[in-house]
């Protein structure tokens, strides 16, 4: 009986492994998730709502290894697909994270209490930098730019009309969702700006979903670019 059961359970996880080798490759392009960076928002915490309000100075030194143990994972990161279009600004954030990390070491090793509390605030006003050039404006949004991901990078430049045809129905719902949804507490202060981008985006993504459902080639062309155009004027909204 406890062969079985052992047996059963060996299958089980031969059966889980062989679904996950049948997933999606293309999947992972279209997470923005970098674990590295919110491992290390577990040391940024502690040096920011702990050992700096209270002027640890003993603290703030402690967490120097960690730091830079840290912040070495993340200048080794390679961004996901879905990120590419972020890579300079990316590039410029760790270099200036680069900068307050090197600060933070000097400090560490000096007698000057008010540099380490420099430090401390300069890392971690580079650290929520970083973290807002790759975090989403909405969850509604995130979710439009994935489909769209797949759309501009897959399906059209593989001529994929089959998938094209599909995706650009989700794409519209999204719009839609995008639409109707509450203004991300980031636009906020630029809510006009952002209805119209919203507007605009919405009325290009159903001219393109038209133009896919009708398998105008011709116009497919032209309006994929109009959109992922009019997206890219949304997304820099929030630069």
């Amino acid at each position: 009986m406890k062969q079985k059961h052992i047996l059963v359970i060996l299958l089980l996880l031969v059966s889980c492994l062989t679904l996950q080798s049948q997933e999606d490759p293309k999947s992972s392009e279209t997470s923005w998730n970098v674990p590295e960076l919110f491992a290390f928002h577990d040391v940024i915490y502690q040096i920011w709502h702990t050992a700096f309000p209270n002027k640890d100075i003993k603290m703030l030194k402690g967490f120097k290894d960690d730091v830079n143990a840290g912040a070495e994972k993340i200048f080794e990161i390679k961004l996901s697909g879905i990120l590419r279009d972020k890579e300079e600004k990316w590039k410029e954030g760790t270099e200036k994270l680069r900068s307050s990390v090197e600060s933070y070491n000097r400090a560490a090793t000096s007698d000057d209490d008010q540099s380490m509390l420099n430090a401390a605030e300069d890392l971690h006003s580079d650290f929520e930098m970083l973290v807002r050039i790759i975090k989403p404006m909405s969850k509604e949004i995130d979710d439009y730019h994935q489909t769209l991901y797949m759309i501009y990078h897959y399906y059209y430049p593989e001529k994929d009309y089959i998938k094209l045809k599909e995706a650009s129905s989700d794409l519209y719902g999204k719009a839609g969702i995008i639409k109707s949804s509450d203004i991300p507490g980031r636009a906020l202060n630029k809510k006009d700006e952002y209805l119209y981008l919203v507007e605009n985006l919405f009325t290009a993504t159903e001219e393109f979903m038209v133009a896919a459902q009708n398998n105008d080639l011709e116009k497919i062309d032209d309006l994929i670019e109009e959109v992922h155009n009019k997206y890219q004027e949304l997304e820099h909204l929030f630069d």
